[in-house]
């Protein structure tokens, strides 16, 4: 393998390494709300299904 394959896949793998953990730390600490983690895919398959934008809480607030 060439030098500049190897350094390609280290700053891949560095990439998904580095973003991975931002990502479980900010949930680890509480940064991400109900409304991160489901409520838009709740309404996206509701409106599959014949339930234009309908979601299970109106209000939106954070918990």
């Amino acid at each position: 393998m060439k030098i500049t394959q190897i350094i390609l896949w280290f700053l891949i793998i560095l990439y998904a390494v580095f973003f991975s953990y931002l990502s479980i730390e900010r949930f680890r600490t509480l940064n991400s709300h109900y409304y991160d983690l489901g409520i838009m895919n709740q309404v996206v398959y509701n409106t599959s299904q014949g339930k234009f934008l309908e979601m299970t809480d109106q209000t939106l607030k954070k918990i």
